[in-house]
C-alpha cells in the first residue's frame, strides 16, 4: 500500500501544473492584448441597461444583442449560456427562459447590464419576465427591429441569399426559413403588443428601428445610437400610445 502511494505521489508530483492565466496572456500577442483593453476601457463607459430586443425571424436580433455584448459590455442572457457552447441546447418554453435569465443574472458578468433577444413575445410573457425580475433589474429600455414587406426584410443587411431567398444566416444572425407576408404581420404585432406592454405598464421607453435598406454596420450604429436615446437620422422613433396601436 505505502509503495502504491508513493508512485502515485511522485506520479503526481511529476504532472506538469496547470496552465496560469499569466501563462495564457504571455502566449497572446500584444495587439490582441492591446484591442481587448481598449475595449475593456471603453465598456466602463457604457449606460447600464437591461433591455429586450424585440422583432420578427431573420431581423438581426441576434446581431444587435452580440454587437451590444461586445461594445457594451451587456451579458446576452438567453446566447451566452447553454446555447452558445458545444453541446448546448438554448432554452425553449417561456418556463426555461426565464429560469436561464435568473440564473444568468445571478453572475457577476451581468452586473454592467443584459440584453434579452427575441423574448418576451407576447404580453402575458412580458408580465412573467417583468414579475421574476429584481428591482436592480427591471427592463428599462426595448429595442423593435423593424420592416414593413417580406422584400424590405429579406433585403436587409445588404445580403439576400437567392437560391433560399431570405437574409444570409451570415448578415441577420438568423437562420430562419422564408417568412412569408402573413406571418410578418404576425410578428410585427406582436413585437408591437409586447412594447406597448413595457411603455403601459412599466413606463419603458421602446425604440423601433426601421431596418428596410439597412446593412449590417448601419444596422449595429442605430441600434447604439437608440440604446443611448441619440438622434438616429428618421429611422427609428419613441415610443407613444399610437406607435404600437397596430403595425
Amino acid at each position: 500500500m505505502a509503495s502504491q502511494v508513493s508512485a502515485t505521489s511522485s506520479s503526481h508530483g511529476n504532472a506538469p501544473p496547470p496552465p496560469s492565466n499569466a501563462d495564457f496572456l504571455e502566449s497572446l500577442p500584444t495587439h490582441a492584448l492591446i484591442q481587448e483593453l481598449t475595449r475593456r476601457h471603453r465598456i466602463l463607459g457604457a449606460p447600464l441597461r437591461k433591455c429586450v430586443i424585440l422583432g420578427p425571424p431573420g431581423s438581426g436580433k441576434s446581431a444587435v444583442a452580440d454587437h451590444f455584448r461586445y461594445n457594451f459590455g451587456y451579458c446576452n442572457v438567453l446566447r451566452d449560456h447553454n446555447g452558445g457552447i458545444p453541446g448546448g441546447s438554448a432554452p425553449s418554453s417561456a418556463k426555461e427562459k426565464l429560469a436561464q435569465i435568473q440564473d444568468r443574472l445571478s453572475e457577476p458578468q451581468c452586473r454592467r447590464g443584459f440584453v434579452v433577444d427575441g423574448f418576451p413575445e407576447n404580453g402575458v410573457q412580458a408580465e412573467m419576465l417583468a414579475s421574476n425580475l429584481s428591482d436592480k433589474d427591471k427592463i428599462d429600455q426595448c429595442l423593435i427591429l423593424d420592416a414593413p414587406t417580406v422584400e424590405q426584410l429579406q433585403q436587409a443587411f445588404g445580403s439576400t441569399n437567392a437560391s433560399t431567398n431570405h437574409a444570409s444566416k451570415a448578415a441577420s444572425g438568423s437562420s430562419t426559413a422564408t417568412i412569408t407576408e402573413k406571418e410578418l404581420q404576425i410578428a410585427r404585432e406582436d413585437a408591437n403588443r409586447v412594447a406597448k406592454w413595457f411603455l403601459e405598464k412599466k413606463g419603458v421607453q421602446c425604440q423601433k428601428l426601421d431596418i428596410s435598406g439597412l446593412s449590417r454596420a448601419e444596422l449595429l450604429q442605430k441600434a447604439g445610437d437608440a440604446l443611448y436615446f441619440r438622434e438616429t437620422g428618421g429611422s427609428s422613433s419613441a415610443t407613444s400610445g399610437a406607435n404600437f396601436a397596430g403595425a
